[in-house]
This record gives structure tokens, C-alpha cells and sequence, in this order.
């Protein structure tokens, strides 16, 4: 029985690094889904400007006007990663697939062997809608 004593102790000293890791996993999992959101909400406000008639500079101040919502967070855990392509380019005709794509980059911390090491993974976040008839004012 003596030899039973601390085996509560390990057991617990075992599972919380394994349990904090797993939390950790799921904020991050969160985080990335929040700016997934947002970047596709500014996709789609861009894809509904350019198919409207806007010019890819409304397009593209557009977006980063909605994507400002990201950069001001304290989610914020990536970073816009080159330019955002409208296609086609103007002059868009009705019926016409306007195509967005927002490059984002995303960074990860994974603490291993005491260090924390960065993962950098590129997603692009791509929105596509038809060309209306209807004008921006």
C-alpha cells in the first residue's frame, strides 16, 4: 500500500501538461476559424462590389476596410499575404463569375522541447459570385 502513496500525484503531474496543450489546441482552432470568418465576410463584400461595377481599387479598399475588424483584434494571428486578385478585371459583362482572393498567412506557436517553434501555413480565402446589371452610386 506504501508504495501507492504519490501515484494520484504522477498520474495528475502526467495529464495537465497533455490537458493545457489540448486547451490550447482548441483556442487556436478557434482564433483561426474567427479569421476565416471575417476574411470570407470581406471576400464576399468585395465579390458583391466588383460584380456591382466597382473598380478593383473599391474592390480592394473595400476588403481591407471589412478585414479591418481582424487587424484590430487581439485574435489577430496572420497577416494579409500579398496582393488580393479581382477576376476578371474590368470591363466585367452581366453573368460574368467575378472570383476574389484574399492570400492570408496564418502563425502558430507550438511549444516543443521548451522552445516555441512557428508554423506559417498560406490559406487563401476565395469568394465568387455572378455580375449584376445594377451599378455602385
Amino acid at each position: 500500500m506504501k508504495k501507492e502513496k504519490g501515484q494520484s500525484m504522477v498520474e495528475m503531474a502526467v495529464l495537465i501538461p497533455i490537458l493545457f496543450m489540448l486547451l490550447i489546441g482548441i483556442f487556436e482552432v478557434g482564433v483561426v476559424f474567427h479569421n476565416y470568418l471575417v476574411l470570407s465576410q470581406a471576400a464576399k463584400e468585395g465579390a458583391r462590389s466588383a460584380s456591382l461595377g466597382g473598380s478593383d481599387e473599391q474592390v480592394g479598399k473595400m476588403i481591407y476596410e471589412a478585414a479591418d475588424a481582424l487587424v484590430d483584434s487581439f485574435f489577430l494571428k496572420g497577416q494579409l499575404d500579398g496582393p488580393i486578385t479581382v477576376i476578371p478585371p474590368l470591363p466585367r459583362n452581366q453573368g460574368d463569375s467575378v472570383t476574389i482572393t484574399i492570400p492570408y498567412q496564418m502563425f502558430f506557436a507550438l511549444p516543443l522541447m521548451g522552445k516555441a517553434t512557428v508554423v506559417t501555413v498560406s490559406a487563401p480565402v476565395v469568394y465568387s459570385v455572378a455580375v449584376q446589371q445594377q451599378s455602385l452610386p
